[in-house]
């Protein structure tokens, strides 16, 4: 469905996305997770078509990305910055989507906006921050295209109403299967309802994987640091614990005989992209 090969993308002398291969061949739920800079938002624009790569091939629906009306008609990019022709209604919006997108669900939408309480008399512009996602990600879902890609679908939704826009997406992922990639921080709030989880970092994809054995593929001992660097040599050393004893993160089929911890999704994500610049004790300490 989508298959990214050597990929570049240069924004002046500014190189974000470099020598990135990913291939996904089938209808699945995806997270795509980074932080702030690596490009989540980059490559979601190749993949969209609204972006060229600077060099190397992006594939959506075995056809280049590129500038392609055939990929615009069966895909469709949710975005934070994303906007509306501010002349027409909510409701004029949903005929418009209806007439460009050849699987539009007029019964999903309207079902969704009235359980959402969006005023479709309304324009996208006097919509809050939140009412914008909301509206968005419905639209989004409503197209029905086999490649749908949300960036950031729950930005400015109150937690409440975050967990409902999730559940629709996993119910609708369900009854109309298709690739859905969802960009987001949230990867807490997100992780039950991924199949699998992409990593970007330092401009390439760290980790592909099953979202269950990605958060099995660690573990945590705890311990006297220097015995469990003995035991494992290229242990990741992590914060001391405020409660005692040192803390490494190693593979989970190493052998040690320490005391063992499970690792979310979310914790080792983080720990696997995190900035090797001390921690933030560091900024208050007194130390010379």
């Amino acid at each position: 469905m989508i298959n990214c090969v050597n990929v570049r993308k240069k924004f002046g002398r500014k190189i974000v996305l470099d020598e990135l291969n990913l291939q996904i061949d089938e209808p699945k739920l995806v997270g795509l997770v980074g932080r702030n800079g690596v490009g989540k938002s980059t490559l979601m624009s190749l993949l969209a078509g609204l972006e060229k790569p600077t060099k190397g091939k992006v594939e959506v629906l075995e056809q280049s990305a590129f500038d392609n009306l055939y990929v615009s008609v069966n895909s469709i990019y949710i975005h934070p910055n994303m906007t509306f022709p501010a002349n027409l209604s909510l409701r004029e919006l949903c005929q418009m989507g209806a007439q460009f997108y050849m699987h539009w669900d007029q019964a999903l939408s309207e079902k969704l906006f009235t359980y959402f309480d969006i005023p479709l008399h309304q324009t996208f512009q006097q919509l809050s921050t939140g009412m914008k996602s909301m509206f968005a990600t419905i639209f989004g879902l409503a197209t029905r295209a086999a490649v749908t890609l949300l960036d950031e679908p729950v930005n400015g939704i109150d937690e409440g109403l975050r967990k409902d826009m999730y559940r629709a997406i996993l119910k609708e992922y369900i009854a109309y299967p298709r690739l859905i990639i969802i960009s987001s921080h949230l990867l807490d709030e997100l992780a039950h309802l991924l199949e699998e989880i992409v990593i970007l970092h330092d401009g390439k994809v760290l980790v592909h994987d099953n979202i269950d054995d990605f958060a099995s593929s660690h573990m945590i001992w705890e311990g006297e640091l220097s015995r469990m660097l003995a035991a494992y040599p290229d242990a990741l050393i992590l914060e001391r614990s405020p409660f005692g004893g040192d803390r490494v993160l190693v593979p989970s089929h190493i052998a040690g005989d320490f005391q063992q911890q499970a690792i979310s999704a979310k914790d080792l994500y983080l720990y696997l992209t995190a900035e090797k610049k001390g921690s933030i004790d560091d900024v208050f300490s007194n130390n010379e």
